[in-house]
């Protein structure tokens, strides 16, 4: 097995976007996240793995110095654990004290592993893997640093709203209301302020530039229906949101488009305690009922997260996914 450092030009781009599949990763993008450096294994068959991998503008995590390696793909699991191996050894020499991935970039992208998976069948935008990668980063020395999941309300019907919170909000002047296609440029620039302040906390959160917001988000909030991203605001100022979409693979498996996914919400720092997060969980259960759908899926959330208390009891959960790191 050959190992082969290349720049992520527009040839390099390509040659990883095509062993990742573009649909999840385009040659456009590849380049866009600008990693330090991508590497490719092959044999005499051809290109059988590739990762990449930043030393440069990564996250930071208590008392270590992280690398991350993501944009990886393997035909098998020989070639996923030695483009693995190159991968540590390079942010080794750079002098990094733990590898985390996959992950591309950072968290604003494509990260994860699916390591669990009920019956439910996989979701729009939800990331997918071949069931031995897992097996491919455990064989590489990474273990476990972080849980996800993805969980599903199968009867919106038993959420019963908190009213003594909306109505204590309401006495405050926070008001909700749902996005204004006809004012997007600012929708979208008071959505950047917000998610930059609410994620600020997040693990392993690095910044984003408006501009990159805009690129990853214009597409979403123009398609989905307006009723299905809830904001809550007090005095013309945005204070938090919650971003659903339908779920139009249903459509072609010929399901009924009955679902939503709820993909982000956040809510600025000064008010995280202030019950505004159940203020717009309530608001939307009710704003997706009223518009016809019947079920929601909560998309890729940290298990420790704070909204996974949001209607716990109504919630069962269809996918687990799995972040890894290993000491180097």
């Amino acid at each position: 097995m050959r190992i082969e450092a290349i720049a992520c030009d527009e040839a390099g781009a390509a040659r990883i976007s095509a062993m990742t599949g573009p649909e999840r990763l385009s040659a456009e993008l590849a380049r866009r996240q600008r990693p330090d450096l991508s590497l490719v294994a092959s044999d005499h068959a051809g290109d059988r793995a590739c990762a990449s991998v930043w030393w440069h503008s990564v996250p930071a995590l208590e008392k270590q110095t992280l690398g991350i390696v993501g944009h990886y793909a393997a035909a098998d699991a020989d070639a996923g654990v030695a483009v693995l191996e190159a991968a540590c050894d390079t942010l080794r020499a750079r002098g990094a004290t733990l590898a985390v991935g996959p992950m591309d970039a950072s968290t604003w992208y494509h990260y994860r592993l699916v390591t669990w998976r009920s019956a439910e069948p996989r979701f729009l935008l939800e990331p997918d893997n071949p069931e031995d990668w897992p097996e491919h980063f455990a064989r590489a020395g990474f273990g476990a640093l972080a849980g996800y999941h993805s969980s599903c309300c199968d009867d919106l019907a038993a959420i019963v709203p908190d009213t003594a919170t909306a109505s204590r909000l309401a006495a405050e002047g926070f008001r909700l209301r749902t996005f204004d296609r006809a004012r997007l440029d600012a929708e979208l620039h008071a959505l950047w302020e917000v998610s930059c302040d609410a994620f600020a906390r997040n693990f392993l959160y690095t910044p984003i530039s408006e501009d990159e917001f805009r690129r990853i988000s214009a597409k979403a909030a123009t398609t989905s229906p307006p009723e299905l991203t809830t904001i809550v605001e007090r005095d013309g100022r945005m204070a938090g949101f919650v971003f659903a979409y339908p779920d139009a693979l249903r459509a072609a498996r010929g399901a009924p488009v009955d679902t939503v996914v709820v993909k982000s919400a956040g809510v600025v720092a000064a008010l995280q305690r202030h019950g505004l997060g159940q203020l717009l969980f309530d608001a939307m259960i009710a704003g997706v009922r009223a518009v016809g759908y019947r079920r929601v899926i909560y998309a890729l959330m940290h298990d420790a997260n704070v909204s996974t208390h949001f209607g716990r009891d109504t919630r069962r959960v269809i996918r687990r996914y799995t972040l890894y790191s290993r000491p180097l």
